[in-house]
C-alpha cells in the first residue's frame, strides 16, 4: 500500500497515541489499588485502536 505524507504522519500519530494507552495500561496492571474499571476501559480503547490502525494499515492501494 502506498501512503501519501499526511497519512502516514496520521498513521505515525495513532500509533503514537497507542503507545501511550500501552504506558497507560502497564502502569494501572501494576498498580494493586488501580480503578478496575478504568483498567478496563483503557484495555478496550488500546485493542479497539489498535484494531483501526491494522485496518487502516491493510486498505488497498488507492493509486492503483
Amino acid at each position: 500500500m502506498r501512503l501519501d505524507i499526511a497519512e502516514l504522519q496520521t498513521i505515525g500519530w495513532l500509533r503514537s497515541q497507542l503507545e501511550a494507552l500501552r504506558a497507560w495500561r502497564d502502569e494501572i496492571a501494576g498498580d494493586a489499588h488501580a480503578d478496575r474499571r478504568e483498567a478496563a476501559s483503557v484495555e478496550r480503547h488500546y485493542r479497539w485502536l489498535r484494531t483501526e490502525i491494522e485496518n487502516l494499515e491493510a486498505l488497498p492501494d488507492r493509486a492503483a
